[in-house]
């Protein structure tokens, strides 16, 4: 049995990206470890045709008898169309579609790429079983976690139960995964390297999970449909976990995907002191809320490597934290960012425009509460409607949005309807600067480049840093 994973092209891939996905090295991980012959491959910065080129190239040598593709809302079109390419060019080849789209929308999924079956979330463990059945001629319906196709449509199989012990998995297997490189690109008519408005400042990196699950709530997220019940892998596994990954991918940073880092106090220290014990040398960022950080856990994290904090705030006032459900005290935002900053630790502001309940009172409330925090960076976004987020559904329940919107035309996810234009968020984005810009001058190669990403950064932020971020 032979297992290609696949992460399919963007057109417009993020300026920040950490390699091939977090659940796509899962799910070969668990399929390596049952004995399956697997192999990766992250497209995501290749070509629509090039990706088509891969595809023939890889059916003709490897003859796989699974293909998995890892999508998401941004790259469905691609997903799909490499879907319907296996189909054409090896029809005895059983195709699978996993990542959070396929998640979100399971059924819209299987209806448009033409897939055999959708691996849910939290799914890296029915990879194996799924191939597994298939190669012994067993009935896939047998797995937990899937959607299938039927003859009478796709059909959920039950549901897998929630993995408690995530000590017992498999660290995910990266070494599995060859990835297309590319030159990272910055915003259309700009230098391509000013990381002031990148999601984070580390370059090489390789993204950890150490939990899962969230107890908040938050209307935008695709965490507000999903368990809430939070579990970790144990403060020692987790730094095995890391031990092992940097010294198989040498030179790495380590980027924490997880959506609330300091969820238990206790446990983020475990893990920072445990990081400093062993003297692993790794910088690492994570992410976390202004209300589950304090002065000394900060102190640790810094101790232990590391080098920024992405605070998820969305706004500064508390109407629209109501109405969002963020339940963020607008208070908490200032120490944390002292907090952070105090140790050494790079603070990055997160902000959401145009959530609901958002007006110009309120925009004004939150450039008020923020403008002197002095944020490293500054990321500002516009809300949008995702699928398998709880806005989503209630927009898809009174029929605003739903299967067109994702088999439609290339299109972002849809903004939510508010009373401001684009010009408007424009103008709200130029009024919070970060504090530092970084300007990696290696990255640019023609003449005069320099002088032009000097010219673009600096009114971006009030300090400019030629070279890249430390380290």
């Amino acid at each position: 049995m032979k297992v290609a994973l696949l992460r399919p092209p963007d057109r417009d891939p993020p300026p920040n990206d950490f390699g091939p996905p977090w659940d796509l090295a899962m799910a070969a991980a668990c399929l390596a470890a049952a004995g399956v012959e697997v192999r990766g491959h992250d497209w995501l910065r290749a070509s629509a045709d090039a990706a088509e080129g891969r595809l023939d190239r890889l059916l003709a040598a490897d003859a796989p008898d699974v293909v998995g593709i890892f999508t998401e809302y941004a790259q469905r079109h691609q997903a799909f169309a490499l879907a319907r390419r296996v189909r054409a060019r090896a029809p005895a080849t059983r195709v699978v579609v996993a990542g959070e789209l396929a998640d979100a929308a399971p059924e819209i999924v299987l209806r448009h790429s033409g897939a055999d079956a959708v691996v849910l979330d939290e799914g890296e463990e029915a990879w194996p079983e799924l191939a597994l059945a298939w190669a012994e001629g067993r009935d896939a319906s047998a797995v937990a976690g899937l959607v299938v196709a039927t003859p009478g449509g796709p059909r959920r199989t039950a549901p897998r139960p929630l993995r408690r012990d995530l000590d017992a998995l498999p660290d995910p297997a990266y070494h599995l995964v060859d990835a297309v490189e590319a030159p990272l690109a910055g915003p259309a008519g700009a230098a391509p390297e000013v990381a002031s408005v990148h999601c984070s400042s580390l370059r090489r990196a390789i993204v950890v999970r150490g939990s899962r699950g969230c107890f908040y709530r938050c209307r935008f997220c695709i965490e507000s449909t999903r368990s809430s019940q939070m579990r970790g892998l144990s403060p020692g596994r987790l730094v095995d976990q890391i031990a092992a990954l940097t010294a198989r991918h040498p030179g790495t940073d380590v980027v924490f995907g997880d959506s609330l880092f300091t969820f238990d106090r206790a446990r983020a220290l475990a893990v920072s002191r445990a990081l400093t014990a062993r003297g692993l040398g790794v910088r690492w960022s994570a992410m976390t809320r202004t209300d589950h950080v304090d002065a000394e856990l900060c102190r640790a994290m810094a101790e232990a490597g590391c080098v920024e904090l992405a605070f998820g705030v969305e706004s500064g006032s508390r109407a629209v934290q109501r109405a969002i459900d963020k339940r963020l005290a607008p208070a908490t935002i200032a120490p944390a960012f002292a907090a952070a900053q105090g140790a050494g630790i790079r603070a990055v502001l997160m902000l959401m425009v145009g959530n609901p309940g958002e007006t110009p009172a309120t925009v004004r409330e939150t450039i008020a509460r923020v403008r002197e925090l002095a944020p490293d960076r500054v990321l500002i976004k516009t809300a949008k409607l995702e699928p398998g987020s709880r806005l989503w559904a209630e927009e898809e329940a009174a029929g605003r949005v739903g299967e067109a919107r994702i088999g439609g035309p290339v299109a972002p996810p849809p903004h939510l309807e508010s009373a401001f234009t684009e010009a408007d968020l424009a103008g709200f984005r130029t009024q919070l600067r970060p504090r530092t810009g970084w300007v990696d001058l290696g990255a640019l190669g023609e003449p005069g480049a320099a002088r032009a990403a000097l010219a673009w950064a600096a009114p971006r932020a009030p300090r400019l840093v030629l070279g890249g971020p430390p380290g």
